[in-house]
Formats: C-alpha cells, sequence, structure tokens
C-alpha cells in the first residue's frame, strides 16, 4: 500500500492474518514518522508483531511487540 501525504496523521486498519503486511512510503521532504499498532485487549491476544522500518531498502529500525511492554489504551472513537 503506497501511504499518500504521510505528513497528515493517518489510521490503516487491517486484519494480520501471518501475511506481512507492506506499507510504503515515498516523500522528497522529512519528517517524523510515527508508527503505532494497536491489538484488542483480550485474552490470549497475540502481540508477537514485528514492525521493520526502512530507508532505500536497509532497515533502520526494528520494532517487536514480543520485548515490549504493552499498555492498555481505550479509544473512545
Amino acid at each position: 500500500m503506497n501511504v499518500e501525504q504521510p505528513e497528515i496523521s493517518q489510521a490503516f486498519y487491517s486484519m494480520l492474518s501471518g501475511q506481512e503486511d507492506v506499507y510504503q512510503i515515498v516523500s522528497d521532504t522529512g519528517f517524523l514518522l510515527y508508527v503505532n499498532i494497536v491489538v484488542p485487549d483480550l485474552p490470549g491476544q497475540r502481540t508477537d508483531f514485528i514492525i521493520d522500518i526502512n530507508e532505500s531498502d536497509e532497515i533502520v529500525t526494528t520494532l517487536e511487540g514480543t520485548s515490549f511492554v504493552w499498555t492498555d489504551f481505550f479509544e473512545k472513537f
């Protein structure tokens, strides 16, 4: 999926079912990237997600759900 206007806050919803989802951002200007993944607060919910952030085909950072301390978050919308 190509992300248009990455400098504007956006939310993408998807069912993560074992296949990787790829979101591509192409920008001529720099910007701060904020990445967040939210899962339902249900018993036995998977949190073993891995997010690789690449720049010019090189991984610049990896976020690993298994080593992250997940916190409860209530979204009233």
